[in-house]
């Protein structure tokens, strides 16, 4: 199915320069499954996590390729692309936290109302109610020759087209 799109690199965006959130997922839930094992309250959410990490870096990545914002997310080798904003209030999901679903499955959470998509399917869980709300899922992956992330499209962006008759 991938082989249908095109795929767009960011030039500055390297894989390996992309915050891992698979461990800081697992440690958080460490920390909660052992809360009896420290006296420091573990962090009620991932990014309070973030704040103990050594870069300081509490998101994703946004991008703006073949004339659409994005949002890039890297879970162990895997890599996920969304729309940048929100479809609720325009809320920037690429400073949202990534949590992981009971299914194990892993969402994000707009910063600004706490509404929740998943990154395969762009599906809205929170709130109840909204299934009809979506955001736009964009194929991502790494070239590994030099580790550029690439998004992939249906098509070109229309502003690579003019309307002029030459």
């Amino acid at each position: 199915m991938n082989a249908e799109k095109l795929f767009f690199p960011d030039p500055q965006m390297r894989f390996n320069d992309l915050k891992n959130w698979e461990p800081l997922l697992k440690d958080q839930e460490k920390k909660r499954s052992s809360s009896s094992a420290s006296p420091k309250k573990p962090p009620t959410t991932l990014r309070e996590s973030f704040e103990s990490d050594e870069d300081g870096r509490r998101e994703g990545n946004v991008t703006e390729v073949n004339g659409n914002r994005v949002a890039i997310f890297r879970h162990g080798k895997n890599l996920f692309g969304i729309q940048a904003n929100c479809p609720h209030a325009g809320g920037p999901l690429y400073k949202g936290d990534i949590e992981e679903l009971p299914d194990g499955s892993l969402c994000i959470r707009c910063p600004w109302h706490s509404w929740c998509f998943q990154l395969s399917t762009g599906k809205c869980i929170w709130p109840s109610g909204q299934n009809d709300v979506t955001v736009t899922v964009y194929p991502v992956h790494r070239r590994k020759s030099d580790q550029a992330v690439l998004v992939g499209f249906d098509s070109f962006h229309k502003k690579y087209f003019s309307d002029r008759d030459f």
